[in-house]
C-alpha cells in the first residue's frame, strides 16, 4: 500500500446532521465491518451554539444528532453494538437512563460505558460515542 493510502473499505464521512464541519476529525469512519462515530455533544447540532436543558434533555439531542448522522450513512441507531457515554455528573445517570431508553428498545440497548468527565466541550453535561456495526 502506498503511503498515505487507506485500506479497502475504510471511507470518512462529514455529515450535515453535525455542526462540527472544519474541525480536525470525521463524524464517522466506515471500516468493512463497523462505523465509529465520534463523541457528539449537544453543540454538535445545527444551529445550538450553548447547552440547553438538563442530562436528559441534552442526551435526547445527542442521540437524535448521532441518528440522524448515521441515517446518511443507511445506518439506524439499532445497528450500535458499543456506547461510550461521558458525563459532567455520574449521579446523573437516572436522567441518562430516561433518554437512553426512549431511542434503544428493550433488549436491544447496546453494551454501554459510562464515566465522569470534569468538562466537556461547550459546557455540555453528556457526550456520547458509538460503534455500529455495518
Amino acid at each position: 500500500m502506498a503511503e498515505g493510502a487507506l485500506p479497502a473499505g475504510i471511507a470518512h464521512v462529514f455529515t450535515g446532521a453535525l455542526a462540527t464541519e472544519g474541525w480536525p476529525f470525521s463524524h464517522i469512519v466506515l471500516d468493512d465491518l463497523y462505523a465509529h462515530v465520534s463523541g457528539v455533544v449537544a453543540i454538535d447540532l445545527p444551529g445550538v451554539t450553548q447547552p440547553n436543558g438538563d442530562v436528559e434533555t441534552q442526551a435526547d439531542a445527542c442521540l437524535a444528532g448521532i441518528a440522524a448522522a448515521r441515517a446518511e450513512v443507511g445506518l439506524g441507531l439499532d445497528r450500535v453494538v458499543r456506547a461510550l457515554v461521558h458525563l459532567t455528573d455520574l449521579g446523573e445517570m437516572a436522567a441518562l437512563n430516561r433518554a437512553w431508553v426512549k431511542h434503544f428498545p428493550e433488549g436491544r440497548q447496546p453494551a454501554r460505558t459510562c464515566v465522569e468527565a470534569s468538562r466537556l466541550a461547550g459546557g455540555c453535561a453528556v457526550e456520547i460515542t458509538v460503534t455500529a456495526r455495518r
